[in-house]
């Protein structure tokens, strides 16, 4: 495979980091849970298009929608008819579950940490906001867009939303 351009490496850069805003814009017309990972893959499957040519086209999260909403990555997920938060769980004490994710809610926006999330990027574990794109470092507060450092909330926030998360062992606290 030939060398890619600056140019070519930026725009993988810009597919990746704008992957998450597709994938919310697919969630949120298809009502399912669909991560930025998936887009790629689905993308793939729709095009034979490899990732790094995937790049070179200019994609709106509508185009990306109708390019892939026949793919098997879209067929195979289940339809979220409808979610709600409760504010205390109703589930008895004692009733064996599975833990596949822990959310809360904070301040008005719902965090999420996968038990098994396969990207241990920005830290390990780390918190998810799908509604804005946005990954959490637990450790520090910083923010991200894709791999992208897009800013950072204060460490008293930080601690403030590490104690509501009760069943997460979190990382080192660094600030």
């Amino acid at each position: 495979m030939p060398e890619l351009s600056d140019d070519h490496k930026a725009k993988i850069r810009k597919l990746w980091h704008e992957t998450s805003i597709h994938s919310s814009y697919i969630e949120e017309q298809l009502s399912i849970r669909f991560s930025p990972e998936e887009v790629l893959t689905a993308l793939m499957e729709a095009t034979n298009k490899e990732f790094a040519e995937l790049a070179l086209i200019e994609w709106t999260s509508e185009e990306i929608l109708q390019t892939v909403k026949d793919t098997k990555v879209i067929s195979n997920k289940p339809i979220i008819e409808e979610e709600i938060i409760l504010n205390e769980t109703i589930i008895p004490d004692g009733v064996m579950r599975t833990l596949l994710e822990e959310q809360v809610k904070f301040k008005g926006d719902r965090w999420i940490i996968h038990k098994y999330d396969a990207d241990p990027f920005p830290s390990s574990p780390h918190a998810h906001n799908y509604e804005a794109g946005l990954k959490l470092h637990l450790g520090n507060g910083d923010l991200y867009h894709g791999s992208e450092l897009s800013g950072s909330i204060t460490c008293k926030k930080l601690k403030e939303l590490r104690s509501l998360f009760k069943k997460t062992k979190m990382p080192k606290l660094e600030c």
